[in-house]
């Protein structure tokens, strides 16, 4: 086992449409409607969507359905 931790999820930065909606491979996910046509950093998981706002300090945790 490696010491150091290293992330498992993927990475994407989908664009935020006029919705409030992003897309991540099948799945479609609401974001605040302040990032609307901003992108957003997004970890795909196996269970679940990480979606980091970069102008707010907490995360945003979605399962995947």
């Amino acid at each position: 086992m490696p010491e150091d931790p290293f992330e498992t999820g993927r990475v994407f930065t989908p664009r935020v449409d006029r919705y409030g909606r992003i897309a991540v491979r099948t799945n479609r996910c609401s974001v605040p409607v302040r990032l609307v046509g901003k992108r957003v950093l997004v970890l795909l998981h196996a269970s679940h969507l990480v979606i980091y706002d970069p102008n707010a300090p907490n995360t945003t945790e979605v399962p995947c359905v």
